[in-house]
């Protein structure tokens, strides 16, 4: 069985099972509902764009990766040295969230 990576390390709210996608939808549904000057049919498609509505992207490579491991003082440094007591192990949170479709 063969195996499909992201060709683009890269995350974004959707990837969670946190349904703030779910959220997302909402908030655009809430803004066009919102418009008074939205007409008949489909004009309100250019009100908002469909394609937008994750609130965040994250692009983090693997050698970027590695170095917030190594020398990091952000945020992600201070998560993952938290998290995780090896390289491996975060190596694998790595995999899951930024490699994996």
């Amino acid at each position: 069985m063969s195996r499909s990576y992201k060709k683009n390390p890269i995350t974004k709210d959707t990837n969670t099972n946190r349904n703030s996608a779910k959220f997302g939808k909402r908030t655009a549904n809430r803004v066009i509902r919102n418009q008074k000057d939205i007409l008949n049919n489909g004009t309100y498609k250019k009100a908002y764009c469909s394609w937008c509505i994750c609130d965040y992207k994250n692009r983090l490579t693997q050698a970027e990766f590695q170095r917030e491991w190594e020398t990091g003082t952000s945020n992600l440094s201070l998560y993952l040295h938290g998290h995780f007591k090896s390289f491996k192990q975060a190596l694998l949170w790595w995999k899951k969230y930024y490699r994996n479709k």
